[in-house]
């Protein structure tokens, strides 16, 4: 996928398998691909990422479908890598991976 310098992007993921009424955990990371060129600054923690977000969630169901917008205001253009994992309290999780651009 592709986004412009400033542009928001939708989040959609399905977390399924944990008991109603289950906390869980879902960290956000997009890191700038290889090939960026230059020092990766870090806007929110997390080393090399250009963005990292942890949300502490709750599951309303078996099958709890999750949507957020992740402002991409910051980066600047070129190649990343979104990855989206998700924890449970016993630390087993689940992660999506997916590269996308950032054009001017």
């Amino acid at each position: 996928r592709t986004f412009r310098v400033g542009e928001e992007m939708q989040l959609y993921y399905e977390v399924a398998g944990l008991p109603t009424g289950s906390d869980y955990s879902t960290q956000v990371a997009v890191k700038r691909g290889k090939g960026g060129g230059g020092f990766l600054k870090k806007i929110f923690g997390g080393g090399g990422s250009a963005l990292s977000v942890k949300f502490q969630e709750h599951a309303a169901a078996a099958t709890t479908a999750v949507r957020r917008t992740l402002s991409l205001q910051k980066l600047q253009p070129g190649d990343y890598t979104l990855e989206v994992s998700v924890t449970d309290a016993q630390g087993r999780g689940d992660r999506r991976v997916e590269r996308f651009e950032v054009v001017p």
